[in-house]
This record gives C-alpha cells, structure tokens and sequence, in this order.
C-alpha cells in the first residue's frame, strides 16, 4: 500500500491510534464538509507506521467515535495488513445535517486544517441543510458513465412505465436529482459502481459456529446496487 504524504481536504494521517480525539474531530471536520478518511498507522510524512489492534479496539473507536460527536457519526472502518502491525481507514461521508460537533465544538474542514466555526457560520450551515436528509445530498464526483440506464430503463417497466431516451425528467420526478445533480440515492440504486460514491454500501452475511463472533461456518457479501443487494441477501 503506498501513500501520498500530503494531507488533503479529505485525508488525514495519524501515526497512531492513541490520536484518537484528534482522528475523531478530523472525521467530524470531514462530516460537515463533503466526507474523508481519517488513516491510521501512516506518519505525516507518508511512512508506515503501523498501528495494533487488541481485542475490541474497533468497537472501542466506533462507540467513542459515536458518542462524541452530534449528529452522532457512524464510519466505514477498513483493515489492511495484521492485526500485529495494520494500517486502519476510517471514513465517514457528507453529514446531511451540518455542522458536525466533536467534544462540543462545531468543525468543518477547509483545506487541510480543522476549522472551529463561528456562532453565524453554525447558523448559516444550520439552516441551508435543514430539511435535507443523507440520500438527498449530490455527489461531487458523478462521471456520466457512472449512470446504468439499462438498469433504470428495467426498474421503470417493472412499474410500468416507458422509459425515455432522455431520463432526465424521470430521474428528477423520483428525486434521484436535486438542481440537475445526481443524488447519493441515484448512486445506491442505479450506479455501476455504488462503492465508488458509497464506499460503505454492501452487505455481509455470516452464520457463526455456537456463540462465537470469530469462528465463520459461512459467510458471503453482497455489492452491486441496493435492489439487487436485498434480493442477493434475502
């Protein structure tokens, strides 16, 4: 795995894991901007440190990470490499209701710092993301590619409805845009690729030996778009 050493405005390195309070700020910066990873166990300057993971340290960070910040944030958490000496991603996507607190105080990212915000700019986030939910928000890295129409153009006549040559409309009737971009929910149900705007967005099914959490009999995941998820798990 190699990494670019600068910080960005949605990456953050922390050498350890003992930064913990300053990881989660960063996430809630993130959460009030448009999303980004914290990566834990790369040093500033783009090395590998590493990082060790005991029995129920993930769960440890996932409760800290949810009870310290409002709206409470819930992240995607990658491991790579052994539990002995791992690099662990922690990302969090776009937050629909802005800004975000962490340890009772309001952050954005701007750039590649952490940005405490003044009483008028919580005022002013407040009130442009209220009423607006997390499905709603656009996305900032649609490519036009990125849209299945044959998939869409299928749902349509499953209820149906003839699809047009031009799906704009009908995209916007849904919802599925908002101002003429795309949606995060167009990206769950009619992307190619949904893990690319959603990293999160998957299923994993396990059946575990007696009480274990640990010991798998099976397991299987699911990715592809929502619908074809709930089906695949059902």
């Amino acid at each position: 795995m190699s990494h670019d050493a600068s910080e960005l405005e949605t990456i953050e390195y922390k050498a350890s894991l003992s930064e913990w309070r300053e990881g989660i700020e960063s996430l809630a910066a993130f959460a009030s901007a448009r999303g980004g990873k914290v990566i834990f166990g790369i040093a500033p300057d783009g090395s590998r440190a590493g990082v060790q993971l005991g029995k129920g340290t993930l769960e440890d960070f996932a409760n800290k990470l949810k009870q310290n910040t409002k709206p409470a944030l819930f992240a995607s958490i990658d491991k790579d490499g052994p539990d002995e000496d791992c690099v662990l991603t922690v990302e969090v996507g776009e937050s629909a209701t802005k800004p975000v607190w962490a340890f009772h105080v309001p952050y954005k990212r701007v750039g590649r710092t952490n940005q405490k915000l003044e009483p008028d700019e919580v005022q002013r986030l407040m009130d442009a993301s209220r009423g607006r939910t997390w499905d709603m928000l656009p996305l900032e890295n649609w490519r036009e590619n990125d849209f299945d129409q044959e998939r869409f153009a299928a749902y349509l006549r499953l209820c149906n409805q003839t699809p047009d040559a031009d799906p704009s409309c009908q995209l916007d009737t849904l919802g599925l845009t908002i101002e003429g971009r795309p949606t995060r929910a167009l990206a769950l149900l009619f992307s190619r690729e949904p893990r690319r705007h959603v990293p999160s967005s998957w299923v994993q099914c396990g059946r575990f030996e007696h009480n274990s959490t640990t010991k798998f009999l099976d397991k299987k995941s699911f990715e592809g778009n929502v619908i074809e998820q709930i089906h695949d798990t059902i």
